[in-house]
């Protein structure tokens, strides 16, 4: 049933450098305009809440927003502008801010 499947492969694929590699030549607008990305998401987002799971939906939440903070307002081709650098300062300020809060202050 398994002799077809490529180990090796699979083992390749889930390197940590070969992760970040294709997470960072990712367009996080393309996918989600993709439907098999966006309705398990939605899913899963709304399996969080409904289960109670906030501070699970909020660290995936600040992440998915963190990725696309790097991917848009961090320099690719080698310019880094100030505007840049505080807009996205900004971004990670409100994450860690609402991450604390969720992790630390508030009580469920």
């Amino acid at each position: 049933m398994f002799d077809n499947i490529d180990w090796n492969g699979i083992a390749e694929a889930m390197k940590t450098e070969n992760i970040m590699k294709y997470a960072s030549s990712t367009d996080p607008l393309s996918i989600i305009k993709n439907p098999y990305f966006w309705v398990p998401g939605l899913i899963f987002c709304l399996l969080l809440f409904l289960l109670k799971f906030r501070r699970t939906l909020s660290f995936f939440i600040g992440a998915v927003v963190l990725w696309n903070a790097c991917y848009y307002l961090l320099p690719k081709n080698g310019k880094l502008e100030l505007h840049d650098i505080g807009v996205f300062g900004s971004v990670f300020i409100g994450v860690l801010g609402f991450w604390i809060y969720m992790f630390l202050l508030r009580s469920e």
